[in-house]
């Protein structure tokens, strides 16, 4: 570790003051006094194995990357100076940011990220995250998150930490990265070192995710085990519509083919979304009285005698109205009309926003695959619609989502839970025409029957679970304890409590014997 006031470089580098610490590295703020004390961020970068052989592999891949990540020229993107190696230690020379990061943004109680500014930092985000994705080859950021995300001065988002970056061969669409993991940042394929460009799109989306809902995200190893889910998004979070909340969640997908596959993809939708006419100026209505300080005329009125009253125009007016009417009825009585065009109002659809316990649930609405958990279903015609979720040791549900008619609805389409596998496990509540349906999965294990011979019956709980069949029967049964029993006529009863546990099979072999009958 460098101390404050030591040069490095032979004098090129003075260190003035820590700036903070990492897992593997430090950071310091340096000025460059033949450069007129110029201000920069110098990276010491700790390579803790003991073993040389790993040392030297280690550092000829810090000297190759920083090669790369030396050409990378772009204005939210930080650049790299100079890399060099003394007294056993690789440092990394870096541009200052003078400025604030985004998780000093999310810890104070104080700041306010509007829509508009969150829109902007996402675009600049995605700005730097395309810069370096479609170089040749392509670059793996590792560890995005707000720590390292500074706003500078001038309100710029850089880019400012690319951890010990993965960078991909050309023939090869992931790299295995020896980058470590910021829980509730790093995707689940992050932790066995497999990642590419769509392990940095979970890390953005945690990112977002973070600053709109003021909460950290959980780690992904959690919530793949079903230990903890992503606190919930809504349409007002900082004013951001919905679109922007499915597509944050859509991102932390934890498959990766859930994901988007390239954050062109995203600024794409971003864009989509973002077009339309501008908003028509409303102006007031003649009779609205003219605000203070704006711009009127003074128009002096002459009293004047009052007119004499003439009853002969009257007349006049009065027969001009009864001509214009009886001509009138006439035409209308002898023309031939065209038939009127009937045109059918707009389809009423409703929107649903899915969450589950634990997440990752996969979703198939109308027989279409949806992705995963929690997301939010917009388009929802009138009528009913199945709903399927699925998961690996979870008892899949099925239900049936009826959109009801505004006149049912107080003037907005409604929703409704009909069935037909509800259970007190689901609940459901409407909001302004958009629902959001929370379901409980449960958990389930299996249990293995192998039982000698073949044909006899199964109960379990007192209900038939069909016949064993030759080679083997598996069943499926919810968590908990289960009474089991094997039977058939001539032969011994089996039984027995067996206690299932999630994701668990469970063998259970068995010859039976025959029955002994009573002696007379």
């Amino acid at each position: 570790m460098v101390s404050p006031g030591q040069e490095l470089q032979q004098g090129r580098y003075r260190v003035e003051e820590v700036l903070g610490y990492g897992g593997s590295h430090v950071v310091y703020l340096a000025s460059m006094p033949l450069l007129a004390d110029r201000k920069v961020a110098i990276k010491e970068l700790v390579l803790s194995s003991p073993d040389p052989a790993i040392r030297a592999a280690l550092q000829d891949r810090l000297r190759s990357e920083c090669r790369v990540l030396a050409q990378i020229q772009h204005p939210n993107v930080v650049s790299v100076l100079d890399y060099f190696e003394e007294a056993g230690s690789s440092y990394l020379v870096i541009d200052f940011v003078q400025g604030k990061s985004l998780q000093q943004y999310v810890d104070d109680p104080s700041s306010q990220i509007s829509w508009d500014r969150l829109l902007q930092l996402t675009r600049e985000l995605c700005a730097a995250l395309t810069a370096v994705h479609e170089r040749t080859p392509p670059i793996i950021v590792g560890d995005l998150k707000p720590a390292n995300v500074m706003v500078d001065v001038h309100g710029q988002v850089r880019l400012i930490d690319f951890g010990l970056a993965a960078v991909l061969t050309p023939s090869a669409s992931t790299q295995h990265s020896d980058a470590g993991s910021s829980p509730g940042y790093s995707p689940p394929e992050q932790y066995t070192g497999e990642v590419d460009v769509r392990s940095d799109i979970y890390s953005l989306g945690a990112t977002l995710h973070h600053i709109m809902t003021r909460v950290a995200p959980p780690s992904s190893l959690k919530r793949l085990n079903g230990e903890a889910v992503l606190a919930p998004l809504s349409g007002g979070t900082h004013g951001a519509p919905l679109w922007f909340c499915d597509m944050v969640v859509r991102m932390l997908s934890l498959r990766r083919t859930d994901r988007y596959g390239s954050v062109r993809e995203m600024e794409a939708e971003i864009e989509a979304h973002s077009e339309g006419p501008p908003a028509d100026p409303v102006s007031p209505p003649p009779s609205v009285i003219p605000p203070v300080g704006s711009a009127t005329r003074m128009v002096t009125l002459a009293l004047a005698a009052p007119p004499k009253f003439d009853l002969r125009p009257f007349a006049v007016r009065v027969v001009a109205v009864l001509v214009v009417a009886i001509v009138s009825f006439f035409v209308v009585q002898t023309t031939t009309w065209p038939a009127i065009e009937r045109r059918e109002a707009p389809q009423l659809t409703a929107g649903l926003v899915v969450d589950t316990t634990p997440g990752d649930v996969k979703m198939i609405v109308d027989g279409q695959d949806l992705g995963s958990s929690p997301s939010m279903l917009e388009g929802l015609a009138v009528g009913t619609h199945v709903v399927e979720l699925s998961r690996e040791f979870y008892q899949p549900e099925k239900l049936t989502i009826e959109v009801v008619s505004p006149a049912a609805a107080f003037g907005h389409p409604g929703l409704r839970v009909l069935g037909p596998t509800v259970t007190p496990t689901i609940s459901f509540t409407d909001d302004n025409g958009y629902g959001r349906l929370t379901v409980q999965m449960r958990q389930e294990g299996q249990i293995r029957l192998d039982i000698e011979p073949a044909g006899f019956d199964i109960l379990v709980d007192g209900q038939p679970h069909g016949t064993n069949h030759p080679g083997g029967t598996q069943l499926t049964l919810s968590c908990g304890t289960h009474q089991l029993e094997i039977r058939k006529d001539g032969y011994e009863t089996a039984k027995a409590v067996i206690s299932v546990l999630p994701g668990q099979v469970i063998p259970w072999s068995q010859k039976l014997s025959t029955a002994t009958k009573p002696q007379p």
